[in-house]
């Protein structure tokens, strides 16, 4: 039994594939607000989801309900969707995939989402991910990335990022990875670091990480809105600094 349920199947062409997960890997709600803006932005069309059941324990996070006046309205689950987007330049059209990392059967997990690269043709995936860091706000974010293809890795360094170091437990992301390189399909990892002394959303970050993913795909589209929230929760932290000198001291120490 296949857990992937696809609505339609979307005619694209020479797609890629973007996913972002909420959880582990989206400190600071970076990854995913920045691919929901992307995909809301460019208007993208859903076509399919991938069933929960076999991936999430609802004991850990359970469904979300909608009770109005006594009345059950409705549940909410888990959701892992696709959406599809045709360009309209005539170049490369996209797929996105928005969910939640799963807690159980990861590589079952991949093969639902390899199963539409299969449908679709995919030749290249990319995730985004964030994590916390001991990084300052006030330098230009630092983004990071990992690939399963050496012959990406220049890719990689000619749009600025550092290359991944790292040893200790992976998210779904590298699981990811590793699963489409035994599958000759090329993927990298974008990441965004965000200060590990701001447990918030952070914009600033999220939009740092769309710039450098929109290069990467070479795809234009108005992330005016996301750059405004960006400059706003710099100048929100700017006055919030004023106010605590120790924060001050510390954050120049980084």
């Amino acid at each position: 039994m296949s857990d992937l349920f696809m609505e339609h199947r979307p005619n694209l062409k020479e797609p890629w594939l973007v996913a972002a997960f909420d959880g582990w890997p989206n400190a600071g709600g970076v990854a995913v607000q920045a691919l929901n803006y992307l995909r809301t932005k460019l208007q993208a069309v859903k076509f399919a989801e991938i069933a929960p059941e076999e991936f999430y324990s609802f004991a850990v996070l359970r469904p979300f309900a909608v009770i109005e006046e006594g009345l059950v309205k409705g549940v909410r689950w888990p959701a892992n969707e696709f959406y599809a987007w045709k360009n309209p330049a005539g170049g490369r059209d996209l797929v996105f995939l928005v969910g939640v990392e799963p807690h159980r059967q990861w590589q079952r997990f991949a093969e639902s989402i390899f199963q539409v690269t299969q449908e679709l043709a995919i030749a290249r995936t990319i995730t985004l991910g964030a994590t916390f860091d001991r990084v300052p706000h006030t330098l230009e974010p630092r983004i990071s990335g990992s690939t399963n293809d050496p012959a990406l890795v220049e890719e990689l360094k000619s749009l600025g990022m550092r290359l991944t170091d790292y040893m200790g437990p992976c998210s779904i992301h590298t699981v990811m990875l590793e699963f489409f390189k035994s599958r000759n399909i090329g993927s990298s990892s974008l990441w965004g670091h965000a200060p590990h002394y701001l447990q918030v959303g952070n914009p600033h970050v999220a939009f740092a990480l769309l710039r450098t993913l929109l290069s990467l795909l070479g795809v234009e589209a108005d992330i005016s809105e996301i750059r405004t929230a960006s400059d706003e929760f710099q100048e929100m932290m700017a006055q919030f600094m004023m106010e605590k000198a120790e924060l001050r001291e510390y954050v120049g120490h980084l």
